[in-house]
């Protein structure tokens, strides 16, 4: 991606269409934007760095009250956990555990299939 800003030495004019996201420390967006562009607050930015990916802009817009700051260097063993921080990590359990259970279901389908015991047949036969 590319960075722009107001100014003589940015990369872009402020009104390309090619900005998908526009970062803003005032309490409302800048009028006549095109609707295709987000707008958000700086905390957006470094809590996108933290997660890896693109969060949600709508609790980022101007005017809102941001999420709480989910910190890289804090796991919540310090007294406190924010909600995002315990959805998140119940989130990545059922994921995780989905996939268990897929690879639970596929092993006693091939249990019942019979697929176990011709594998190791033929694991015999390539040691011998």
């Amino acid at each position: 991606g590319k960075l722009g800003w107001e100014g003589e030495a940015s990369a872009f004019d402020a009104a390309s269409a090619s900005i998908t996201h526009q970062v803003v420390d005032r309490p409302c967006a800048p009028s006549g934007l095109p609707p295709t562009r987000e707008v958000v607050q700086p905390q957006w930015v470094y809590d996108c760095v933290n997660a890896r990916s693109l969060l949600p802009t709508h609790a980022y817009r101007p005017g809102k009250l941001c999420p709480p700051h989910l910190s890289p260097f804090l796991d919540g063993s310090e007294g406190y956990t924010p909600k995002e921080r315990l959805q998140a990590a119940i989130g990545e359990m059922a994921t995780r555990d989905g996939e268990i259970d897929g690879e639970i279901d596929a092993e006693i389908d091939r249990e019942i299939d019979g697929d176990d015991d011709e594998g190791e047949e033929e694991e015999e036969e390539e040691e011998e």
